[in-house]
């Protein structure tokens, strides 16, 4: 007990220099030394101390990005990558993109993956290319891609030319993924809508894309697709989604019932009725 008052002790003694370095700008060149310890006390088991000690490393700035790198790729304790993650996020340090990629990929604890993957949606676009290459790898578990995908989504207004160029990319998983980036993409337009009369006509395209993906040859983007227009009420997808009523794959035809009866329309009923009559044993 005594050696572990000892220990915090001095973590607070090390946050009240830092602070006090910070409030006298003395921090231009920081001594990598001190923020290595920083990073170390990142272990400390108070809450409120190891949320200091991410605050003070986010006012270092870029400064610390190496040091919290190596924490996220070596430290043994997962308390302390998530922390490191949680700096980086703050800093929002492109050069911290390789190495958060890595974390998403290969940390065994799912709070850093999660960690990761939210710092990488902080950077934005510049990430871009790494959540792309995590979801359209072959031998990456689905809890990555689906992180990678949450990241892809949350940056989608920074990437849609991205985003409309993979379209037609070979891989379901990715074609899933922009369906879902796309959707968030519609979604703040629709907000933007109900404050600005004639916005941009990239509403339409992002509305369009998604009706399109009905078809998509990939069964998991068409249900994608119809959640998605269901959860924007998206009227105009009314007869697409009629037409996945007829779909070979029964999660499609669910997807779609599902869509349909959210949407409202009581023109549905009838055709609702018809296939259920001929799919009836």
């Amino acid at each position: 007990m005594v050696q572990a008052s000892e220990a915090q002790a001095r973590v607070d003694n090390l946050i009240d220099y830092v602070n006090e370095q910070i409030e006298l700008l003395a921090f231009d060149e920081p001594d990598p030394r001190l923020i290595v310890q920083m990073v170390d006390s990142l272990s400390d088991p108070r809450q409120s101390t190891r949320l200091c000690l991410i605050e003070s490393l986010t006012e270092i700035g870029e400064s610390a990005t190496p040091a919290l790198l190596t924490g996220l790729s070596h430290h043994p304790e997962a308390i302390v990558r998530r922390g490191c993650c949680s700096a980086l996020t703050n800093i929002g340090d492109e050069a911290a993109v390789s190495g958060l990629a890595e974390a998403l990929l290969k940390d065994s604890d799912i709070g850093v993956k999660s960690a990761a993957a939210g710092a990488l949606a902080k950077i934005g676009a510049p990430a871009f290319e790494a959540v792309y290459r995590v979801l359209a790898a072959e031998d990456v578990s689905e809890s990555c891609k689906g992180h990678a995908a949450w990241a892809m989504a949350s940056m989608a207004e920074e990437v849609s030319d991205q985003l409309y160029g993979l379209a037609t990319n070979p891989s379901a998983t990715v074609r899933t993924a922009v369906v879902g980036a796309i959707a968030q993409l519609a979604q703040k337009q629709l907000a933007q809508k109900q404050t600005t009369p004639n916005p941009s006509g990239t509403q339409s395209k992002a509305l369009s894309y998604l009706i399109s993906a009905l078809s998509d040859p990939a069964a998991d983007v068409r249900i994608e697709a119809a959640a998605n227009l269901s959860r924007l009420e998206c009227q105009i997808a009314f007869q697409p989604l009629i037409v996945c009523l007829k779909d070979e794959v029964a999660d499609v035809r669910k997807a779609a019932t599902l869509a349909l009866g959210k949407l409202g329309n009581p023109a549905a009923i009838d055709q609702l009725k018809t296939f259920l009559t001929i799919r009836a044993p």
